[in-house]
C-alpha cells in the first residue's frame, strides 16, 4: 500500500473514528430516511405557465399591468365538429348550448363564451342564437364574414365551433381539477363529434402531467436496468445493493427535503431526480472499484482499513467533484426564471447531500458486512479501456488530429441549433394535447397570445354645470362611446390588417372588427365617429363587455389587438416581431412609447433567451471554476487547462448533435450543456487524480495512463454504461423533452467516456513530451 493511499487530509482522522460505530451511523441515517419520507407527499409539481417567465423581468411586469385591463391567458378553447349535419343545425346548436352549460357549472370556470351568446347587431334590441325567432342561416353568414368571430368562435372553414372557457386564477391543485374537470366534459360528448381543448393553461399542465407518469412508470423500470448492469460488471449482489441504496436514500433524503419546504418541481427541474442519481451511482461506483482493487492487491488486509483507505484515497477527487458540480448548479440562481433558479438550488443541495450519504451510508453497511472475497475478474481488462488506453499512450498525435477535426464538425453542429417555443412539438402526434393544439392552431388561428397596445389621448368627461339654467339632459349611459373617433377605429384597422398579412399570424381581433361588422349593418363602407358613438352606446353593458371592454379601455387611452401566433409555421423570432411591430407602428405615425407588446408569446421567448444566456454565462463560469478547482486539487496549471479542454469538446459534441439532429434549444434542453460539462468533468477529476498519484509513484506518462485504464478506467467505463442503460428507458416515454433528456445524457455519457479515456489521456502524453524537450 502506497503512502499516498493510507494518508489523507487532518480532516478525515475525524471520520475514521465516526466509522467506528458503523451500526450507530446506519441508524441516524434511517431514522433520517424514515422522518424524510412523512414529507414526500407533499412534494408537489407546479404546472403555471407563469413559472417559465423571468421573474422581475419589465416583459412580466407589463404582462400582469395589461392583464388588470384586459382579458387575460387563463383560458382554454373547447372546439366542436359534429359528426352529422353542419354547425348551425338545431341539433348541433343544442349540443354546443348543453356543453356550454355544463361548462359553466364546473368549479373553477368564471365563465363561458360561444356564438350562442354574442349579439346579433343587424336585429333589433340585439338578440341572440338562444333566441329561438332568429334566423340561423342569416345568422350564420353573419358570424363567418367577420374577423371578430373567425378563428375565435367559428372555424375559418366554418366546420367547428368553440366554447371560450375562463378560468379563475386559482391554485395549481384547483386549476388541475378544473382542466380534469373539462377533458371529462370533452370525453361525455364524443357521440356528437370531434373534440379538442387547446391553451396555454392545458400546455404547463400537461407537461407536467407527462413528466409525473414518466417518473411513475420508469422509475422502476430504470432501477431494474441499472440492477443489471451493476450485475453483469460486478457480479456480487453486495455491490448492486449497495450502489442502489446509496442512490435511493439520496433521492429519498432530497425528496423530503423538498417535501418539507415547500418548493414546488416545474418541467425545468422536473428531471433533478435522474440527475441525482446519476451522481449518486458515480460516487458509489468508484468507491466500489477501489475497495476491490485494494482488496485483490493486499487480500489479507483487514476489512476496516480496507474501507477506510477507500474512503481515505477517494476523498480528495470525491469532494471536489461535488464542489465543481455544486459550483455549476448554484450558477442558475442568476437567471432570474424561479424554476431555473429553484433547479440550480435543488440540484446544488442534491450533490452535498449525495456526498454526505455516500460516505456514511456505504462505508457503515459495507463494514457491517463481512470482507468480501477478491475478484476473480478485476484482473482481465476490459476491451474499450484497453484499446482507448493503447491508442491514447501510443498514438496521441493521431488522437490529436481527430480532435481538431471534430472541433471543426462541431462548430457546424453548433452553428445549426436553433431556438424554439413550439409547445405542440413536446407532444407525440397520437396525444390530445398535441391533436388540440394543431387543431385549434390550423383551424381557429393558434395557441400563443400576443397582445399588441396601442396607446392614445385618454377619455375626458365633459364637465357639466348642472347649476346652469340650459342644463337638462340626463348623462348618457355610456359616455365614453364619444372617445370611439374615426381616426382611432383607422388606426387600428391599419395594424390589423398588416398583422394578418404576416404567415405566423393566425388571428386578429380588435375594436376595427366591430367598426367593420356595424358598417356591414349599416350597409356603409364605413362608419363615421358619430355612428361609431351611436353603436357602442347601443349595444348595453353586456353587448360592451363582450365586444368593447377586451379591446379598448377609454379611460387608459389603450386600444388591444388580441393577437395569436401559429406554431405551424416555420419559428417565429420574437425579437424580429417585435421590432417589426415598432416598425409598422411608426409607419403609422406613433412614437415608441405609444406602443406595447405582451403575452405569453413574448414571455415564453424572453424564458428561453434568457436561459440561453444564462447558459453561456453559466458554462464560462463553470469552466473558470472548474480550472481553479483542478489547479488546487492537481498543483498543476497544465493538468487543469487538458481536462477542460477534453470536456468542453465533449460538450460541445452534444450540442454538435442537437444540431444536425434538429433538435431545438428549449426549456428543456438548454441545460444539456452544463449537464454535459458536470458528467465529465467529475470523471475528468477522478482520472487526473489518479494519473497525478501515478506519476508521484515515478512512472512513466506512457504507464501512467495504462495503469489509470486498468483502475480508474474501469469506474469511468461502469459509471458511463450503467447511466446509458438506465435512461435508455426514456425513449419510450409519451414526452418528446423527456425522450430528448434520455437521449441527449446518453450521447453526453458517451462523448464523456471518450473524452476522458481518449482525448484526455493523449493530451496528457503529449504535453509530457512537450515538456521534456
Amino acid at each position: 500500500m502506497m503512502d499516498s493511499d493510507r494518508e489523507g487530509p487532518a480532516q478525515v482522522e475525524l471520520y475514521s473514528r465516526l466509522l467506528r460505530w458503523p451500526a450507530v451511523v446506519v441508524g441516524f441515517m434511517a431514522v433520517l430516511f424514515v422522518a424524510s419520507a412523512f414529507f414526500w407527499p407533499s412534494l408537489r409539481f407546479d404546472a403555471s405557465s407563469e413559472t417559465l417567465v423571468v421573474e422581475g423581468d419589465p416583459e412580466f411586469a407589463a404582462y400582469l399591468d395589461t392583464a388588470e385591463r384586459f382579458p387575460s391567458d387563463a383560458f382554454v378553447l373547447l372546439t366542436f365538429t359534429p359528426d352529422k349535419g353542419r354547425p348551425f343545425d338545431a341539433d348541433n346548436l343544442a349540443v354546443l348550448a348543453a356543453i356550454q352549460e355544463e361548462a359553466d357549472q364546473l368549479p373553477g370556470v368564471t365563465g363561458t363564451l360561444s356564438i350562442l351568446d354574442v349579439p346579433l347587431l343587424y336585429l333589433r334590441n340585439n338578440p341572440t342564437l338562444r333566441d329561438e325567432s332568429v334566423d340561423v342561416p342569416a345568422a350564420r353568414s353573419y358570424f363567418q364574414s367577420h374577423y371578430l368571430f373567425v378563428n375565435q368562435l367559428v372555424s375559418e372553414d366554418g366546420g367547428s365551433l368553440a366554447v371560450k372557457v375562463d378560468l379563475a386564477q386559482t391554485g395549481d391543485e384547483r386549476r388541475e381539477q378544473t382542466l380534469d374537470a373539462i377533458r371529462g366534459l370533452r370525453d361525455r360528448h364524443v357521440h356528437a363529434g370531434r373534440l379538442h381543448i387547446g391553451g396555454v393553461p392545458l400546455i404547463g399542465s400537461d407537461m407536467i402531467r407527462f413528466v409525473r407518469e414518466d417518473v411513475e412508470l420508469f422509475s422502476l423500470t430504470a432501477v431494474a436496468l441499472i440492477s443489471i448492469a451493476l450485475v453483469f460488471f460486478f457480479r456480487r449482489p453486495r455491490w448492486v445493493l449497495l450502489c442502489l441504496l446509496n442512490c435511493m436514500v439520496a433521492i429519498g433524503l432530497e425528496v423530503g427535503l423538498l417535501g418539507l419546504l415547500d418548493t414546488p418541481v416545474s418541467v425545468v427541474s422536473a428531471n433533478f431526480i435522474s440527475l441525482l442519481a446519476i451522481i449518486a451511482i458515480s460516487f458509489t461506483i468508484h468507491l466500489v472499484v477501489r475497495y476491490r482493487e485494494l482488496l485483490s492487491g493486499d487480500p489479507h488486509m483487514s476489512h476496516r482499513t480496507l474501507v477506510e483507505q477507500t474512503m481515505r484515497s477517494k476523498f480528495a477527487p470525491c469532494v471536489y467533484t461535488a464542489l465543481t458540480t455544486i459550483v455549476a448548479f448554484t450558477s442558475l440562481l442568476t437567471s432570474g426564471i424561479p424554476p431555473v433558479e429553484d433547479f440550480g438550488w435543488m440540484m446544488a443541495l442534491g450533490v452535498a447531500i449525495a456526498l454526505v450519504v455516500t460516505y456514511t451510508v456505504f462505508p457503515a453497511v459495507l463494514l457491517l458486512l463481512p470482507k468480501g472475497k477478491p475478484s476473480t475478474t478485476l484482473g482481465r481488462p476490459l476491451a474499450l479501456t484497453r484499446v482507448l488506453g493503447r491508442v491514447a499512450a501510443h498514438r496521441p498525435g493521431i488522437v490529436g488530429l481527430m480532435a481538431l477535426l471534430l472541433v471543426v464538425i462541431c462548430t457546424m453542429g453548433v452553428l445549426r441549433l436553433s431556438l424554439d417555443s413550439h409547445f405542440s412539438q413536446y407532444f407525440k402526434p397520437d396525444s390530445d394535447i398535441r391533436q388540440g393544439l394543431e387543431f385549434i392552431d390550423q383551424h381557429f388561428g393558434g395557441v400563443l397570445p400576443l397582445d399588441v397596445i396601442l396607446e392614445v389621448a385618454p377619455f375626458e368627461p365633459e364637465i357639466i354645470d348642472e347649476s346652469d339654467d340650459f342644463f337638462f339632459e340626463e348623462p348618457a349611459e355610456y359616455p365614453q362611446s364619444i372617445w370611439f373617433s374615426r381616426e382611432r377605429v383607422a388606426l387600428v384597422e391599419s395594424m390589423s390588417g398588416w398583422l394578418r398579412n404576416r404567415t405566423d399570424v393566425g388571428s386578429v381581433t380588435s375594436i376595427a372588427d366591430l367598426a367593420a361588422l356595424g358598417a356591414d349593418v349599416l350597409d356603409a363602407e364605413s362608419l363615421d365617429s358619430a355612428q361609431l358613438g351611436v353603436m357602442v352606446a347601443s349595444l348595453g353593458e353586456s353587448g360592451r363587455a363582450q365586444l368593447i371592454d377586451p379591446y379598448a379601455n377609454p379611460e387608459t387611452g389603450e386600444l388591444r389587438l388580441g393577437v395569436r401566433m401559429r406554431e405551424s409555421v416555420p419559428p417565429a423570432d420574437y425579437p424580429r416581431v417585435l421590432s417589426e411591430i415598432n416598425a409598422r407602428a411608426e409607419a403609422l405615425g406613433l412614437e415608441a412609447r405609444q406602443v406595447k407588446t405582451t403575452g405569453m408569446f413574448i414571455l415564453f421567448g424572453q424564458s428561453i433567451r434568457t436561459l440561453f444566456d444564462s447558459q453561456v454565462r453559466t458554462i464560462i463560469y463553470v469552466l473558470l471554476a472548474t480550472l481553479v478547482m483542478f489547479f488546487v486539487l492537481l498543483r498543476s496549471l497544465p493538468y487543469a487547462a487538458i481536462g477542460i479542454a477534453a470536456n468542453t469538446l465533449a460538450a460541445t459534441t452534444v450540442l454538435a448533435y442537437m444540431g444536425f439532429a434538429g433538435v431545438p434549444l428549449d426549456m428543456m434542453t438548454i441545460t444539456i450543456a452544463a449537464i454535459s460539462i458536470g458528467i465529465g468533468v467529475d470523471d475528468a477529476i477522478h482520472y487526473l487524480h489518479r494519473y497525478s498519484e501515478e506519476r508521484k509513484r515515478g512512472r512513466s506518462p506512457i504507464q501512467s495512463v495504462l495503469a489509470c485504464h486498468r483502475s480508474i478506467g474501469r469506474a469511468i467505463y461502469f459509471t458511463s454504461v450503467t447511466v446509458i442503460v438506465g435512461f435508455s428507458v426514456l425513449v419510450l416515454s409519451n414526452f418528446i423533452p423527456t425522450i430528448y433528456f434520455g437521449i441527449l445524457t446518453a450521447v453526453a455519457m458517451a462523448a464523456a467516456l471518450v473524452a476522458n479515456l481518449l482525448l484526455l489521456p493523449s493530451l496528457l502524453v503529449l504535453y509530457e513530451r512537450v515538456a521534456v524537450r
